[in-house]
């Protein structure tokens, strides 16, 4: 029969690991709490994370995200308003998938046209007049397209 929390008994691992999600949790809570009237600043940070996760996806994420996600999370933010722990971390991920609604958004506003295929290299050249021009009132002798005042 193994340890286990099936028995009554926990194996030393077990305990230990048990310990340190307490206090880490406990932890985090108290500087949560602690910073009540400052928590407002961690909006920017996780607004950002949405939009970073959209940016570093490889495929664009259907429209209809943009809208049911939001709304899922806060349905998530009113069935955990009660377990201060929960709200905390589920008001992060609901501004984290505000942040990449917010992309999303953007994305379909501007609707630009996608390249098909990839293109390869292209080579640019241009060639510069350098002519005086007459009558010229800039002081360093050359004109704007580069020629010397004459």
């Amino acid at each position: 029969m193994a340890d286990g929390p099936a028995n009554g008994t926990m194996n030393k691992n077990q305990r230990w690991w048990g310990t340190v999600n307490q206090g880490l949790s406990q932890a985090v809570t108290e500087n949560f709490m602690a910073e009540r009237d400052r928590r407002v600043l961690w909006l920017p940070v996780f607004l950002g994370l949405g939009i970073g996760v959209y940016f570093s996806l490889p495929f664009e994420p259907p429209t209809w995200i943009a809208w049911a996600a939001p709304a899922i999370a806060v349905l998530a933010i009113f069935a955990v308003r009660k377990r201060t722990t929960l709200l905390l971390l589920t008001l992060a991920l609901t501004a984290s998938i505000v942040g990449f609604s917010v992309a999303i958004g953007r994305t379909v506003a501007v609707d630009a046209p996608q390249l098909e295929r990839r293109i390869g290299p292209t080579l640019v050249a241009s060639r510069r007049c350098c002519e005086p021009r007459a009558g010229s009132s800039t002081t360093s002798g050359w004109n704007a397209s580069g020629g010397a005042r004459g």
